[in-house]
């Protein structure tokens, strides 16, 4: 059985570069391109993992995402992605429950591998 993956980022090209990334390697993945996408997809279904962005079109509407995740789901480990991971956000991030907060540019390779381990490891 694959694992499901909820792809949360506002960049179609990075949201398809990753879908596809991740779809190479069995996963089942479900892209959402704004924060209204990514709560309906969590509201209809279960996810392995979620990976989002923090700054969505919505200011930092990735902290929402991680919210809606852990509340409707609270095994489902979260990764939250940014292109400034200054320590405040890294604290909320985790306070609500995010399992990582990465840098970005991240290499797809190394965020491979550690989705692997939050969902064969999520607490």
């Amino acid at each position: 059985m694959s694992s499901t993956l909820l792809l949360v980022d506002d960049d179609p090209r990075l949201l398809s570069a990753m879908g596809d990334f991740f779809r190479a390697r069995g996963f089942d993945v479900v892209p959402a391109g704004d924060l209204r996408s990514a709560e309906d997809a969590l509201a209809s279904r279960r996810f392995s993992l979620v990976i989002t962005d923090l700054q969505l079109v919505e200011r930092e509407a990735g902290l929402v995402v991680v919210t809606a995740a852990r509340r409707r789901c609270p095994p489902t480990p979260v990764i939250l992605l940014s292109g400034n991971v200054y320590p405040e956000v890294s604290v909320i991030a985790e306070k609500l429950g995010a399992a990582r907060v990465l840098s970005k540019p991240r290499s797809l390779l190394e965020l491979l591998f550690i989705a692997q381990e939050l969902i064969e490891n999520p607490n």
